[in-house]
């Protein structure tokens, strides 16, 4: 399979080492800049012209890694620079959790196959990223022409391919975001409440982060309810009460998100059954 990647960003940049790692041939990478490309080229130990028609003319599977917001103006450049006879037949996939193919139209109208792959993972290095390519899974939504390249692309990284309905993106998308961008979120929170107990933030991630992987291990093999562990599954109003006490007085700021999900993990430990009529009364107004 011969690839094409349109912009070397983190995850345009983890495409291209992790398939040229996996025997692809990376036939050109387009970037607004020359830097990004100059880079990895580099580090593929290949050179490349910076050519989004040399990109669409030499591969038969490209990669649109841009962002969301310009996939639509990218596909018509790419028509618009681009003979039709080197569109029609090939495969375009964009990485976006977000969008459909259907943002591709312009590339569909002139022959070419579309889909939306994208790898439900978080890509914070240019350069290494390519490592959480593997064992993981990939949405994927699309034509079937796409789909079929997709699934050796998937297969070379011993991934699995989860098929989307194009209606039902945004929610795959808001899920990933919830675990991946909020828990970002949620360690900016609790490195916060540890600040406002005096022990300092190098210390804090360093406190929290076996914390943190073990209870993803937990998600992992006792599914969200089943790991549910903590106050609010035994019951323990009291401690709720203390901490809202401390916050009030130390860092406010933190409140109210502490009582938003609060409440979710009190409708999970009444699902579980964990937590008595009595209990749920008293939690329920502190959270309230």
């Amino acid at each position: 399979m011969k690839i094409g990647i349109i912009g070397a960003g983190k995850v345009g940049s983890a495409l291209a080492i992790g398939l040229a790692r996996e025997k692809f041939s990376i036939e050109g990478i387009f970037s607004r800049s020359n830097n990004p490309v100059d880079i990895l080229g580099k580090k593929i130990g290949l050179s490349f012209n910076n050519s989004l028609e040399e990109v669409v003319r030499k591969a038969d599977t490209v990669f649109i890694t841009v962002p969301d917001d310009v996939l639509e103006e990218m596909s018509l450049s790419i028509c618009e620079h681009t003979a039709t006879e080197f569109i029609k037949g090939k495969v375009f996939l964009h990485c976006s959790g977000a969008c459909t193919s259907g943002v591709l139209a312009a590339i569909s109208e002139k022959g070419g196959f579309t889909g939306s792959l994208h790898p439900m993972q978080t890509f914070a290095d240019r350069l290494e990223g390519w490592r959480g390519l593997y064992n993981i899974y990939y949405g994927f939504e699309g034509s079937f022409e796409a789909q079929r390249a997709a699934e050796i692309i998937v297969k070379a990284f011993n991934g699995q391919l989860l098929l989307i309905d194009s209606e039902a993106k945004p929610l795959y998308h808001a899920a990933a975001c919830v675990l991946s961008n909020y828990m970002v979120t949620l360690s900016y929170i609790a490195d916060g409440l540890l600040r406002a107990a005096g022990i300092d933030t190098n210390t804090g991630v360093r406190a929290l982060a076996p914390l943190a992987a073990k209870t993803v291990k937990n998600i992992e093999l006792l599914g969200p309810e089943g790991a549910l562990t903590g106050p609010i599954s035994r019951g323990d109003s009291g401690v709720i009460a203390q901490h809202l006490d401390a916050m009030g007085k130390r860092c406010p700021e933190f409140i109210d998100v502490y009582r938003t999900l609060g409440k979710t993990a009190l409708e999970i430990a009444l699902k579980n059954g964990s937590i008595s009529e009595e209990d749920e009364r008293r939690l329920r107004e502190l959270l309230t």
